[in-house]
């Protein structure tokens, strides 16, 4: 049926080296048969994501909880050089076929420089997975020690977050600050 709108479609497996191919017999298949937007995901159109542990986990307990899951740090299909990606599952109503699965791919290196943009001048962020420990976003110097880390749950998983200025900020505010401690002392 894919076929028909994707000629050359077939149901893969993620093999050794995160290279594609095609899927091996078993009982059942789930593969990514639509993406938004299609441009710049092709690579995982028709990809079983039950081939790989950490994705066939998150999208076990979603079907099981029914609530968002969020996998452990992963090399998306789509850029395998990029070891910050993070599934977001959500389990949809059954239909005709069986259960779905809805699934955001985060690219978090760039979601997070996004939101960042504006104020990328000013603060430094470093995200870690806290299971895994894996850093999954970093503009921290090593010179600078992070204020107040936080600790927060999304998706089933633990992340750390810690900011601190850049050393742009405090040059530019370093005479403020003096005058502050200087008032308020």
């Amino acid at each position: 049926e894919q076929q028909h709108d994707f000629p050359g479609f077939a149901i893969r497996d993620r093999g050794p080296h995160d290279s594609m191919a095609r899927a091996g017999d078993r009982p059942a298949y789930d593969p990514v048969t639509y993406l938004q937007p299609l441009r710049g995901n092709q690579a995982a159109l028709g990809f079983d994501p039950d081939s790989d542990p950490a994705r066939a986990a998150a999208i076990q307990a979603t079907l099981h909880s029914h609530a968002m899951t969020a996998t452990v740090p992963i090399r998306l299909v789509q850029d395998s050089s990029d070891p910050t990606g993070v599934l977001l599952t959500r389990a949809v109503a059954p239909r005709a076929n069986g259960p779905g699965v809805l699934v955001e791919v985060l690219r978090m290196d760039r979601f997070v420089a996004s939101l960042l943009a504006t104020v990328q001048q000013s603060i430094e962020v470093r995200i870690s997975d806290q299971q895994t420990r894996q850093a999954l976003f970093d503009s921290m110097h090593a010179d600078i020690p992070p204020d107040n880390p936080q600790v927060i749950e999304f998706g089933g998983r633990t992340y750390h977050i810690a900011t601190a200025p850049t050393p742009l900020y405090l040059a530019r505010h370093q005479s403020w600050q003096s005058w502050a401690v200087l008032v308020i002392g």
